[in-house]
Parts: C-alpha cells; structure tokens; sequence
C-alpha cells in the first residue's frame, strides 16, 4: 500500500515539472508579429498634410492614409512605395515597410484680358512662383492705346485708371482695358455739338423739313423724303455728336457716336450714297487764294483759310475715314463719313 500511494505522489511531481517547463519556453502570439516602419512626406513640403498616428505598425493592420491640401494647391497623387492618383483616402494593409509621398500641385488660374476700343494690354511677370500663372503669380499689365485712342480704365476683375497695374493670381480673372478715342488736334478740342438721335423729329417749315433735336434746329431739306432718310441714318447709326471745322459757314463737317467715327456696314436698311477715299492719300493743294483737300486726282472740300484745310485733313485721317456719303445729291442738305 505504501508503494502504490509512494509512486503516485512521484507521478503527480513529474506531472508538475513538465508542465511547468513548457510554460517557461512557450512565446505569446503578439511576441511573433513583424513591426514595420512607415514614412509619409509631402512634395512639396507646404503643399499640404497627411495625419499619421503611428509611424511603427504591426504586420497585417491596416493603415490609412489621408492627404489634405494647403491652401491654393491640390492632392494629384501618390507615389513611392505605393502608387495611386485617384485614391485619397488611401488604405494599406502593412506587410513590408513604405516610403510614401503625397503629392500637391500648387492651383494654376487663368488670365484673359480683352480690350474694349483701340489698343493691347502688354502682360509682364513680375513675381512667379514657378511656371504659368500659378496661384500666387502676380501680372502686371500695361494697357498701350492705339495712336488715335487714350487709356480709360481697366474693368471687370481689376478696377480703376493705374497704369500700369499689378494684378495678383488667386483666382481666374477677366480683365478688359477700356479705351476711347482721342482728339485729332493736339491743342484744342473738336467743335462739336451734341444730340440725342432718338429723340430726333421731322417738322414742316412752310413748302420745307427740317430735322430737329428738341429745340434745336439741324438740318433744312426741301423734300419730304430726303428728310426721312437722313433722319433714318442718323438714328440707324446712333449719331451723338456733330462735329464742324471753320464754323460759322463750316466747309466740313462730320458726325460721331460717342467720340467714335461711325463704322462702314452692309447691314443697312437703306442704300446709301457714297464714294471711297484713300485717309492717307489726302493732300492739300493751293487753288488761287484758296486751299483744296484732294484724294489723288479727286476733289474733296475747299477752304479759305489753310488752317482749316489742315484741320479737315487731320480729322480725316485720324478717325480713318474710307466713305464720304450724301442725302439728296446734286446738292446735298446731308453728308456725313464712315469709317
């Protein structure tokens, strides 16, 4: 009996000794997992961020990533050990280490700038980023009138009369240079006389017409329908001031549409009576004591005083105009020029 309980008490110790020599030689789980490195930057380094909590990740987690842009740029891709442009978040599953870039683009806007009248708009870099018209690019743009115009304005995105102005790139813009037309003379100004063309009106004066403008006489006709005409192109054409040379009997006169020369056009409703000149070909000859503008061997107008023969001529050729055109010729009560 002694020897039975003797031997399982033996038993029982061997039991325990094993068991207590597996337990010392065992590893837990967590001590065989991998742990890999993980490296995120940016390009360029202002272009923005990406939030990382942990740069040591055990193999097998997941791990996202999530680029989030600075201000006046863009997340194009990723790129490294992982490439990918459309995915942002991006989700990896760690089974290696990774170098990893998010990748920005700084904005690029457009810059379009348009003209209102005569001249161009010279655009000068003054400060640049990198390349194009980037977000941060600032422009300076010089408006430069045609001869025969003077800068007015810039409107739209950029206001005001500087000139030269500096514009600064955060955004697309729409620029327009205003200008207008200048004076043909440079010491004085033209003699005009303004008019409101819809507000003119055809009034009998005995077996005669005369177009008016309110209270203001303009013109006398001797038949109904030059009249109608006359008063017809003058509101077609949108006539606003009528301009003279040598008043009070003036040997010239023209019309304007707010300071600008009426434009030749097809698109008329009427037929118009007209004949062509060459501006640049316009001369000025002496005839007895008197002076003559002649286009080649055609003849134009005729002066007494060579001053104003030189007025006509410039106004001519300044404003450009191409038709000399009449109401009622063999004796005209109505002419006027086109551009």
């Amino acid at each position: 009996m002694r020897k039975l309980v003797l031997g399982i008490v033996i038993l029982f110790a061997l039991t325990v000794i094993s068991c207590g020599d597996n337990n010392e030689d065992s590893t837990p789980a967590s001590d065989n997992t991998e742990l890999y490195d993980v490296t995120v930057t940016q390009s360029p380094s202002e272009g923005g961020t990406v939030t990382l909590s942990d740069t040591t990740i055990e193999e097998g987690n997941q791990l996202t990533l999530e680029a989030e842009s600075a201000e006046e740029f863009n997340f194009t891709h990723w790129n490294g050990d992982i490439d990918s442009t459309s995915d942002n978040p991006l989700s990896i599953t760690i089974d290696n280490d990774y170098s990893i870039t998010a990748n920005f683009k700084i904005k690029n806007y457009t810059l379009d700038v348009y003209t209102e009248g005569e001249g161009s708009v010279k655009e000068k870099i003054v400060q640049q980023k990198s390349t194009d018209y980037e977000s941060g690019t600032v422009v300076e743009l010089t408006a430069e009138p045609a001869n025969t115009h003077t800068f007015v304005e810039w409107q739209d995105d950029v206001t005001g009369n500087d000139n030269p102005v500096q514009v600064t790139i955060d955004s697309p813009k729409e620029i327009t240079a205003a200008f207008e037309w200048g004076s043909p003379f440079e010491e004085g100004e033209e003699d005009c006389r303004p008019l409101d063309p819809d507000n003119i009106e055809i009034e009998e004066s005995g077996d005669q017409w005369r177009l008016v403008d309110g209270d203001n006489w303009l013109l006398l006709f001797d038949e109904l329908e030059n009249a109608k005409k006359a008063r017809d192109i003058i509101q077609f054409y949108g006539f606003t001031q009528w301009c003279f040379v040598g008043r009070p009997d003036p040997p010239f006169d023209y019309w304007l549409v707010n300071q600008a020369p009426p434009e030749k056009t097809d698109d008329v409703p009427f037929t118009e009576d007209c004949t062509g000149l060459d501006p640049d070909n316009i001369e000025i000859e002496e005839s007895g004591d008197q002076w003559q503008l002649v286009d080649g061997d055609n003849w134009l107008l005729l002066f007494d005083e060579f001053e104003n023969a030189k007025k006509a001529r410039d106004t001519i050729q300044f404003y450009g105009f191409t038709q000399r055109c009449y109401v009622g010729r063999p004796d005209p009560p109505f002419g006027y020029w086109l551009r």
